[in-house]
């Protein structure tokens, strides 16, 4: 197992789906936590995840506009429309999702 400061996800920015609700919040910090980067979001934050952020003193993700010649990694969703517009499917580099149906053609990007 490599350590934090070998891993290859260092500069990776997780990011969630287009309107991040408190799963796709909290998904994007532990993944960055866990095998390091960059947690993102594309979007304003809801009160729920305001609420939970600031109870636990935990900082938010941050806001990109523009994921132009980053490397990516996707966690809480697996469909194109939900893929933020500047995101290539070349600069991806994982996905994470607990919604994820096995042997089902609509839920892949390919």
């Amino acid at each position: 197992m490599c350590t934090k400061e070998e891993s290859s996800f260092n500069e990776v920015h997780w990011v969630g789906h287009l309107n991040p609700d408190s799963d796709s919040i909290m998904c994007v910090i532990g993944a960055a936590f866990l095998y390091g980067g960059i947690p993102t979001r594309t979007g304003p934050m809801n009160k729920e995840s305001e609420f939970i952020l600031e109870h636990f003193g935990v900082k938010p993700p941050l806001l990109v506009k523009d994921y132009q010649d980053k490397r990516v990694a996707l966690v809480d969703f697996n469909q194109r429309t939900q893929l933020q517009s500047t995101i290539n499917m070349e600069q991806i580099a994982a996905l994470i999702d607990h919604q994820w149906k096995t042997g089902t053609k609509k839920h892949r990007f390919r």
